[in-house]
């Protein structure tokens, strides 16, 4: 039997990526230097989760 969704917690997760991409989604145009490739991987994946869960209720 498959595990209701539990939709609060997926807020929640949602409302956390939000908060990390926008001051990242703020600066599009900044030229990342110094990160490392685990840091802008990292950057990117937060980004496409935010844009993926669509707006945070």
């Amino acid at each position: 039997m498959p595990t209701p969704l539990d939709h609060e917690f997926v807020r929640a997760a949602a409302r956390a990526a939000d908060r990390l991409a926008v001051p990242l989604a703020a600066r599009p145009d900044e030229e990342p230097s110094g990160v490392p490739h685990r840091g802008l991987a990292r950057r990117v994946k937060t980004l496409v989760a935010a844009y993926r869960s669509g707006p945070a209720a």
